[in-house]
């Protein structure tokens, strides 16, 4: 994965995971901690999967990650390589509500926050997470995240 310059310290990071560039937001939106499964692109333009556990966060006025990344293949295919979402499985339509729980989740807030933000009880939030759960096939908030990073990226 290593640039031909050999440091990956102040390389861009769409330059080999393409999805966390995603994750990178101008607005002041909150910070927040997940992990995705994705590809990668090495510096000498071969592909690889990997597993990556990141975090954002602000360093003065730009936004910044903060990744590790591990489980990485050995796959070191040219051109052609498989797309980012190529194996998603199709997804399920969200209702309104559904959408705006997946928002204020992948913001990183708590399911009492997000009761306020959407003057509803907590229980009705814990309701919309288990069926968000339901629809992507997921356990945690933070595979719910991923997901939604994966599938539902256009309308967080």
């Amino acid at each position: 994965m290593v640039p031909p310059g050999g440091s990956l310290v102040g390389q861009p990071v769409a330059a080999f995971l393409p999805e966390l560039h995603y994750a990178l937001r101008k607005d002041e939106k909150p910070r927040f901690r997940t992990s995705i499964h994705c590809r990668g692109q090495r510096g000498d333009g071969g592909s690889f999967s990997a597993h990556v556990w990141f975090s954002t966060y602000r360093e003065g006025p730009a936004p910044k990650v903060a990744a590790i990344i591990a489980g990485v293949s050995r796959d070191r295919a040219r051109g052609g390589s498989r797309s980012v979402s190529a194996g998603i499985p199709d997804r399920l339509p969200l209702h309104d509500r559904e959408l705006g729980v997946l928002r204020l989740v992948v913001r990183g807030q708590a399911n009492k926050e997000i009761a306020a933000t959407m003057d509803v009880s907590e229980s009705v939030v814990k309701n919309i997470l288990q069926q968000l759960f339901a629809k992507t096939d997921v356990r945690t908030r933070s595979q719910l995240v991923r997901v939604a990073l994966e599938r539902y990226r256009e309308h967080l």
